[in-house]
C-alpha cells in the first residue's frame, strides 16, 4: 500500500467531516437522554478533540485555507475574537468555563459552517441526506421511547449528572418521555420537517413509507408535549414546503399556479390542525385502553386475580397553567429573568460579562426566589439576550451581522429559483428560521455542546454552501 493509498483513506474514512458530524449527532441526541448522559456524557469530549485533530490536518494539508475566502466566515472569526477580549476582560470569573465554550464555538464555526472548496453540489447534498437520515433514525427511536413511557404510563423522577431532578414520562399535563418537553418538541420539529423533504425527493416507495410512519409518530408526541412555540413553527414550516412542493409539481410558476400553492399551503396547514385536535383527543385515552389490555393479559395468563376491570379514564391534557392559576404567565416566569438580565447587561454593555458568568452575576437581580431557581436551571432563555449579556454589544453586532447577511443571501437565491427550488436547502432554510424563532424563549445554539447547537450549525453550513451553488 502506497503513502497516496494511506492518505486517500484517510480522506474518506478518518479526516472526513461528515463523520464527523454523523458522529456528533449521535452523540449529543443521545446524550440529551438525561440518563444516558450520566454514563456517556464525558465521552462527547473525545468527539471534540478528534474535531480538533481533523481541523489541523486540514491546516496542514492547507484544504481549510479555501474555506477562509468567504466574506461571511470572517463574521465569525471576528466574533471569536471579541468573546477572546471578553474572556480577558473578566479573567477574575469563570475563565475556564469561558474558554471551553470558545473552543466549541471555533470548532462549530470552521468544521459545521465553513466548507471546503471542493465540494460539489452533489456532494454537498448527499451529505446532507446522509445526516438527515441519522437525524431522522435517532429520534424516531427517542419518539417511540417517550411515546412508550405516555402509552405504558411509566412516569417518575431521578437526578442528573449535577443532582437536578429530571422527570420522564408525564409531567405538569406535559409528556417529558425521555428528556423533556422543550427538546423533544423542537427534534419532533425537525424530524417531521427532514422526513416531509425526505417523501418530496425520494422516489422509493420504501423511503416514502418509513417517513410516514416517522411523521404520524413525531406528530403524536408533538402534541403530547404540548408545546405551543413548536406548534406554531411546524405550521409555518408545512405551509412553506407544501407551497414550493405544489409549484414545483406543476412546473409552471405564474399568478394562478402561484395562487393555488398559498391556498393548497393553508388547507394543509388548517387538515394538519384539525388532525390534531382529533388526535390529542384520541391519544388522551390511550393510556386508560393499554391499562386495560394489560389487565385482561394478566387475567388470561393467571398473573392477577380476576378482579373489577379498570375503568378506561382520560389523561388530562392541557398544560397546568391553563388550568391552574400559575405564576409566570404564558412566558412561564421567563421575563422576570430576562428583565434580571437587562440590568446585568447595563453593568457591562460593551464587551459583556461572559457566558459562564451569567448566572452568578444577574442572579443578584432577582426579587422572587422562584424564578431564581428557574435560572439557575435553565439560564436566560434567550439566545440573543444570552448574545448580549455575554458578549455585550460588540459581540451582538458582530453575530446579527452574521445573521442578517446570511439569511438574505439565502433567502435572495430561493426567491430566485422558487420555481425549482433545491428541497434540502429549503429544507435547512427553515430549520434555521425555525431556530431563529424557538430561540427567543430558548438559548442552546450557542456557547456549548448540545444537540440543538450542532443540528443548527451543521444545516447553517449546508443552507448559505447550498445557496452559494445555486448562486453559481
Amino acid at each position: 500500500m502506497t503513502t497516496n493509498d494511506l492518505k486517500n483513506i484517510g480522506d474518506k474514512y478518518i479526516f472526513n467531516r461528515t463523520v464527523f458530524k454523523c458522529l456528533m449527532l449521535i452523540a449529543v441526541m443521545l446524550t440529551s437522554v438525561p440518563y444516558i448522559h450520566n454514563v456517556l456524557g464525558g465521552y462527547v469530549k473525545v468527539l471534540l478533540v478528534y474535531g480538533f485533530l481533523l481541523i489541523g490536518y486540514e491546516l496542514i494539508t492547507r484544504k481549510f485555507f479555501s474555506a477562509l475566502s468567504d466574506k461571511t466566515g470572517w463574521l465569525l472569526i471576528a466574533f471569536c475574537a471579541s468573546y477572546a477580549v471578553t474572556i480577558l476582560i473578566n479573567i477574575n470569573g469563570n475563565f475556564m468555563g469561558d474558554i471551553k465554550n470558545l473552543a466549541y464555538t471555533v470548532l462549530f464555526f470552521a468544521l459545521f459552517f465553513m466548507f471546503t472548496g471542493e465540494k460539489t453540489k452533489e456532494d454537498s447534498v448527499k451529505e446532507i441526506k446522509i445526516i438527515s437520515a441519522v437525524i431522522i433514525i435517532c429520534t424516531f427511536f427517542l419518539g417511540f421511547a417517550s411515546f412508550i413511557t405516555y402509552m405504558f404510563s411509566f412516569s417518575g423522577s431521578y437526578l442528573n449528572h449535577v443532582g437536578i431532578p429530571v422527570y420522564y414520562g408525564m409531567f405538569e399535563n406535559r409528556l417529558w418521555g425521555v428528556y423533556n418537553p422543550n427538546t423533544g418538541s423542537t427534534l419532533n420539529c425537525i424530524s417531521i420537517v427532514l422526513s416531509m423533504i425526505f417523501i418530496f425527493t425520494d422516489k422509493k416507495r420504501k423511503t416514502r413509507v418509513l417517513n410516514s410512519i416517522n411523521i404520524v409518530l413525531q406528530y403524536c408526541v408533538l402534541l403530547l408535549t404540548g408545546s405551543r412555540a413548536a406548534h406554531y413553527v411546524l405550521f409555518l414550516m408545512v405551509a412553506v414546503l407544501i407551497f414550493f412542493f405544489v409549484i414545483n409539481k406543476v412546473k409552471k410558476a405564474n399568478i394562478k399556479t402561484m395562487g393555488v400553492s398559498v391556498l393548497i399551503a393553508v388547507v394543509s396547514v388548517v387538515l394538519v390542525s384539525g388532525t390534531g385536535v382529533v388526535l390529542k383527543e384520541g391519544l388522551a385515552y390511550l393510556p386508560g385502553v393499554t391499562n386495560s389490555i394489560v389487565y385482561k393479559i394478566s387475567i388470561i395468563t393467571g398473573k392477577v386475580e380476576n378482579t373489577e376491570e379498570p375503568e378506561i379514564e382520560k389523561t388530562e391534557l392541557d398544560r397546568i397553567e391553563t388550568i391552574e392559576d400559575n405564576k409566570g404567565g404564558f412566558f412561564s416566569g421567563r421575563t422576570d429573568i430576562w428583565k434580571a438580565c437587562f440590568e446585568e447587561f447595563a453593568e457591562s454593555p460593551v464587551f459583556g460579562i461572559g457566558k459562564e458568568n451569567i448566572i452568578d452575576r444577574a442572579i443578584e437581580n432577582f426579587d422572587d426566589d422562584l424564578w431564581k431557581e428557574h435560572f439557575k436551571q435553565g439560564g436566560t432563555h434567550n439566545i440573543y439576550l444570552c448574545i448580549l449579556l455575554a458578549t455585550g454589544a460588540v459581540g451582538f453586532l458582530i453575530m446579527a451581522a452574521f445573521a442578517v447577511i446570511t439569511l438574505f443571501k439565502v433567502l435572495k437565491v430561493t426567491v430566485k429559483n422558487y420555481n425549482n427550488i433545491n428541497f434540502w436547502l429549503l429544507g435547512a432554510l427553515l430549520l434555521c428560521i425555525m431556530f431563529y424563532i424557538t430561540e427567543f424563549v430558548e438559548a442552546r445554539i450557542l456557547f456549548q455542546v448540545s444537540t440543538f447547537s450542532v443540528i443548527f450549525w451543521v444545516y447553517c453550513g449546508y443552507m448559505y454552501n447550498l445557496a452559494g451553488m445555486e448562486k453559481d
